[in-house]
C-alpha cells in the first residue's frame, strides 16, 4: 500500500523499489505487476528479502542495533529492519549507484512487533 501511494503521487522519482520482507504470496506479485501497468511513469521492482517473512536472525538484530546506534531511529524486526539491512548490503554499495541521486527509504512502522523479542536483544526496547 505504501509503494502504491508513492507511485501514484506526483513525486519525480526515476526509480521506485518496493521491498518484500519475505512474503511469499502470488497475490503480492500480481499487485506489483498491476501497478507497473497502471502507473507506467514509475519503474517498480520487488526486492525479496531472501528470508522467510517474520524470520529473525542474529545478523538482523545486529543490523537493527547498529542502525539505532548510528541514527537513533528504532526499526521493527518484521519490515523496516529487513529493508535497511537489504539496502546496506546491496544498493548502498552498488558501483552503479548514481551519487547525484537522492534516496528515500520509508520506515513503515511495526515497532510493536519488537515486543515479541527478548528485551536484551535490542538496545532500544525501553520505550516500546
Amino acid at each position: 500500500t505504501t509503494v502504491q501511494g508513492i507511485a501514484a503521487s506526483q513525486l519525480p522519482a526515476p526509480k521506485l523499489i518496493g521491498f518484500n520482507p519475505g512474503i511469499r504470496d502470488d497475490k503480492l506479485d500480481k499487485k506489483m505487476n498491476a501497478m507497473q501497468t497502471t502507473l507506467p511513469r514509475q519503474i517498480m521492482q520487488v526486492q525479496a528479502a531472501g528470508s522467510r517473512f517474520g524470520k529473525i536472525t542474529p545478523s538482523l538484530l545486529e543490523s537493527m542495533n547498529q542502525w539505532w546506534l548510528h541514527t537513533g531511529i528504532p526499526t521493527d524486526v518484521v519490515y523496516t529492519a529487513k529493508m535497511l539491512q537489504y539496502w546496506s548490503e546491496t544498493q548502498a554499495v552498488a558501483p552503479e549507484q548514481d551519487t547525484a541521486l537522492s534516496v528515500l527509504l520509508v520506515h513503515t512502522g511495526g515497532l510493536q512487533g519488537n515486543r515479541s523479542l527478548n528485551p536484551e536483544a535490542l538496545k532500544f526496547t525501553a520505550g516500546l
